[in-house]
């Protein structure tokens, strides 16, 4: 599928599934979604939920842990296709793992391969060196471009 039919998808699926994940005591609270400009980025937003998930926790763990170790800190700054989110957990100050994403449609060699581009996000030589990519290929739009279609209007 192309990026923007990628951007509709995920405009349909983000409030859906943290709708359908907020259940009593559980699931995701919206506490901020606020525009946002980044000078190298451009206008989007910036979202801040708490993802709690006490009710996943035993009772004999509950009774004995405090209510604010039960959930996670999720901040997102979001100018497609350019995206950046920090999970923390409050009772870990210095702990917080940070995602950084860029969108971008994928270019083919002659023979159907997909090309990677190794250097996405212009890093320097030595963030190159400690970088983890997590490569993840969209599905086919012949699967789910009928699907994005039928629900992102």
């Amino acid at each position: 599928c192309s990026t923007e039919e990628y951007r509709r998808g995920q405009l349909y699926m983000v409030p859906k599934l943290a709708d359908e994940m907020t259940k009593e005591g559980a699931g995701c609270e919206c506490i901020a979604n606020d525009p946002v400009e980044i000078a190298t980025r451009g206008a989007g937003k910036f979202t801040r939920k708490h993802y709690h998930f006490i009710k996943a926790v035993p009772s004999y763990v509950r009774a004995v842990i405090p209510k604010r170790a039960t959930f996670v800190i999720e901040q997102s700054w979001d100018c497609f296709p350019w995206s950046k989110t920090v999970i923390a957990h409050p009772s870990f100050g210095k702990f917080s793992m940070t995602i950084t994403t860029l969108v971008a449609d994928g270019k083919r060699n002659a023979d159907g391969s997909v090309v990677l581009e190794e250097n996405m996000h212009g890093l320097e030589a030595a963030e190159l060196k400690i970088r983890q990519v997590r490569r993840i290929m969209r599905p086919s739009a012949l699967l789910l471009g009928g699907l994005l279609h039928a629900h992102a209007s």
